[in-house]
């Protein structure tokens, strides 16, 4: 197991109480140490935040919770926690996002170890056809071109960033992408 650098993994949250469970169980078993793990309940109404609060007790990780009285969006809680962040690199996961395997965590961050110039890198993400046969007719019209291909998942679901990298760029722009396109600018920005 590597474990040259500390990370931070942040989680935003909005009324996410049918997957967050599973998000947080997935990154629990992870084997990579876990410096830091900064939940953000961006005021949900279901019962996010009861979820938040059993997982910071029972959790083996550094957790830390924030809650918002309103919903800030997806880039105003990765800017907000990348910047009480103390850990070279910080992850940012989606909360409907389960991390399938036990080392999905290490081989986000081995690379780093390898490329002392790498600023980001991102999971293959796989789309079966049992999860493509469930959609509806304008989804799998959409997703059609994924379908049984691995793809690079430079979406902000399940990345890793160098925090000074994104902190010389400005971090992700909160003002115009709030909940949708972040990710691509902020990919776009750091010119990978």
């Amino acid at each position: 197991m590597i474990s040259q650098y500390d990370v931070t993994v942040i989680v935003p949250i909005y009324n996410s109480e049918s997957t967050l469970f599973s998000t947080l169980e997935s990154l629990e078993k992870q084997k990579y140490p876990i410096y830091r793990v900064f939940l953000v309940d961006n005021n949900s109404t279901d019962k996010s935040s009861s979820i938040m609060e059993h997982y910071k007790s029972v959790s083996k990780n550094n957790v830390v919770l924030i809650s918002h009285d309103c919903d800030h969006g997806l880039s105003y809680s990765y800017n907000e926690c990348i910047k009480l962040a103390t850990t070279e690199l910080v992850v940012t996961l989606h909360s409907d996002i389960v991390i399938c395997d036990n080392d999905g965590l290490e081989k986000l961050i081995e690379p780093f170890i390898k490329e002392k110039d790498l600023v980001a890198t991102y999971p293959l993400i796989e789309f079966p056809s049992e999860v493509w046969d469930k959609y509806g007719f304008w989804q799998k019209c959409l997703f059609s071109r994924l379908l049984n291909n691995l793809h690079p998942g430079r979406n902000g679901m399940f990345n890793c960033f160098r925090r000074s990298a994104l902190l010389d760029i400005g971090l992700f722009d909160e003002k115009t992408f709030r909940t949708a396109g972040e990710d691509g600018d902020l990919y776009q920005r750091l010119q990978i």
